[in-house]
């Protein structure tokens, strides 16, 4: 058994690694970096477009919640007339506070950040994408 382990080993010595064996290790690992790159950076663009679809439809339901609870005309009542609203300040304040569209403003909050991040992280993936590197020349 000594002695098949001794030819064995023989014959690793005596072979040599091909000369461009360490350029095609690195196109191939460049290959899967950039493979891996576009890929998360295809996804951030599909949430990038989600999150869009989702923000103009959290600003036209934004939009139909202001124009409900009467808070645009709160807003008006207090640039109007700042007396009035200064006299029964508390009543005013409570108004208001109870007319302010809380899950559209949480809703168009919520789809806006998540737009700025996924681009954000797209970006920062596109700029991490390796450069191509040139073709293997075959000997």
């Amino acid at each position: 058994m000594d002695r098949d382990a001794e030819k064995l080993f023989a014959l690793v010595k005596d072979t040599e690694p091909q000369s461009d064996l360490l350029l095609r290790v690195n196109l191939a690992v460049d290959r899967a970096e950039r493979r891996r790159v576009l890929s998360r950076a295809a996804g951030f663009a599909v949430v990038s477009l989600l999150a869009a679809a989702v923000s103009v439809t959290a600003w036209r339901e934004l939009q139909t919640e202001l124009a409900q609870t009467g808070f645009v005309q709160f807003v008006s009542l207090l640039v109007s007339d700042l007396g009035l609203a200064a006299t029964y300040w508390k009543e005013f304040s409570m108004s208001i506070l109870e007319s302010i569209p809380v899950f559209g403003i949480a809703a168009i909050l919520g789809s806006v950040f998540a737009l700025l991040g996924s681009l954000r992280l797209m970006a920062r993936d596109l700029s991490r994408l390796p450069h191509r590197s040139p073709k293997p020349i075959k000997i």
